[in-house]
């Protein structure tokens, strides 16, 4: 069997897959990670997270088209940063949804979460915040623990998260309902931007927004991935250093032992 049939096959898989949670048999999925199967010198784990990467881009789609035919269109606020914020969490509110009612869905959700997360870059305080809220939320209404790379994204908002955390309990209510979903989201980020005003800026790490720009991003290396992070306090930012200075030496052992292996040597 060729690649190109192979691909096409695991496309068409994919495809059924999504119309038949989406309830749309129309739907078509262009998936983002699936290319990446056909690519030459991947080997066998490549291809297999590709596959898992693209079935969990195929599932979001098709979770969002389904809670659009269901339920009626997104009101706006007036508000472009709010409406842009609030768009955003419908898409998490389905992925939540969904993750609830198709257990296989909640695998390559977090899959693809976690591989996007590895990759992020913050451009702004309010980015860092939406997404502390969305590690949040789905792992509180999902039950998930938060892994180490989640840690490191909540860790800037701990103090101000922890403000709010009987409102967090409060999200399961509201989850089946989008208005009042949205209601719900207006009052949490009022009451997180409230608490901000209110706190000492150096304990919630946070950098104000003329410092935004030049602020220096660290790079840590886990499990052979980059991952940026948002800019941490001295401490932390010492405590990081030393930890990537131990797993690169890890890493760069771990070489040699592999080279010497290959070569015959000891």
């Amino acid at each position: 069997m060729s690649q190109k049939s192979t691909e096409q096959n695991v496309k068409d898989v994919i495809n059924a897959s999504s119309r038949a949670i989406s309830k749309d048999k129309d739907l078509n999925i262009e998936v983002n990670y699936l290319q990446q199967v056909t690519e030459p010198g991947h080997n066998l784990q490549e291809n297999i997270e590709s596959i898992q990467l693209s079935r969990g881009d195929a599932d979001r789609q098709a979770l969002l088209q389904k809670y659009k035919l269901l339920e009626k269109p997104f009101k706006r606020t007036g508000i472009s940063e709010l409406d842009f914020l609030l768009k955003d969490f419908e898409a998490v509110r389905s992925e939540i949804l969904g993750s609830k009612e198709f257990l296989g869905v909640k695998q390559n959700l977090r899959n693809l979460f976690l591989k996007n997360l590895s990759q992020q870059t913050i451009e702004s305080k309010q980015d860092a915040l939406k997404i502390a809220v969305e590690i949040s939320l789905k792992n509180k209404l999902l039950k998930q623990k938060n892994n180490k790379l989640e840690e490191v994204f909540l860790k800037p908002w701990e103090k101000a998260l922890s403000e709010v955390e009987s409102d967090f309990k409060l999200a399961e209510k509201y989850l089946t309902d989008k208005e009042k979903f949205n209601e719900y989201l207006i009052s949490l980020f009022k009451k997180l931007v409230l608490n901000l005003k209110n706190l000492n800026k150096k304990s919630l790490n946070l950098i104000p927004k003329k410092k935004m720009k030049t602020m220096k991003r660290m790079v840590l290396l886990t499990k052979n991935k980059k991952i940026s992070l948002i800019t941490m306090p001295q401490k932390e930012m010492t405590k990081v250093r030393l930890k990537l200075k131990i797993l690169r030496l890890k890493k760069e052992m771990l070489t040699i032992q592999k080279t010497g292996l290959k070569t015959g040597l000891n």
